[in-house]
């Protein structure tokens, strides 16, 4: 599976709903409450952006899987970081 093709600019909210997309179709869709922010981190021309990821994971392994889908979106330099705010909830 390949990421999309051509990103929306990064001030845009296209970003985060692309990235949700992407984040459901590579976990099949089992990322439950899944929400994506963009808060920028700095000022001026050293303004860079990090993605916080929240949801509920019903393995540590579909939370892998998000992490991974957003790094296959996100290669860009103005990336700071990547956070997990997910939750694994495994049921017996």
């Amino acid at each position: 599976m390949n990421p999309p093709a051509e990103l929306p600019a990064r001030g845009s909210g296209d970003l985060n709903r692309q990235l949700t997309s992407w984040i459901e179709q590579r976990t099949g869709g089992r990322v439950h409450c899944l929400r994506v922010e963009k808060p920028e981190v700095g000022e001026g021309r050293a303004k860079r952006f990090r993605i916080v990821i929240h949801g509920c994971a019903g393995s540590h392994h579909i939370r892998q899987l998000a992490l991974a889908a957003a790094l296959e979106v996100l290669e860009s330099p103005e990336l700071e970081r990547v956070e997990l705010q997910m939750e694994v909830e495994v049921r017996r």
